[in-house]
């Protein structure tokens, strides 16, 4: 189909606005959700921004880490050597901040 949209907003002017509407709110849920992962990216502690594509596999972390991956255990190395005792810290505030998943 061409013109979904076109065809749910054609129903939703002869009485059928159910599926617009879910169309509409799925819409801006994915927009938001894509903000979101920006803003999070963004907000990445510069130390493991070259490694977040091996840590995430797709989307925000949803790769099950586990403390003897070896990337695991190098990028928790490369965050303490940059943070030291603040490292959990920093990595809590960026992965349940704001902008989180969590």
């Amino acid at each position: 189909m061409l013109n979904g949209e076109g065809l749910l907003r054609w129903l939703a002017d002869r009485g059928v606005a159910g599926p617009l509407a879910t169309f509409l709110a799925e819409r801006a849920a994915a927009s938001e959700g894509e903000v979101r992962q920006v803003a999070w990216r963004a907000a990445t502690p510069a130390v493991l921004r070259a490694r977040m594509a091996v840590l995430e596999g797709r989307g925000m972390l949803p790769r099950f880490l586990k403390v003897t991956d070896a990337d695991t255990i190098a990028a928790v190395a490369a965050v303490r050597a940059v943070y030291g005792d603040s490292t959990a810290v920093v990595l809590l505030g960026w992965y349940g901040g704001p902008v989180g998943p969590w």
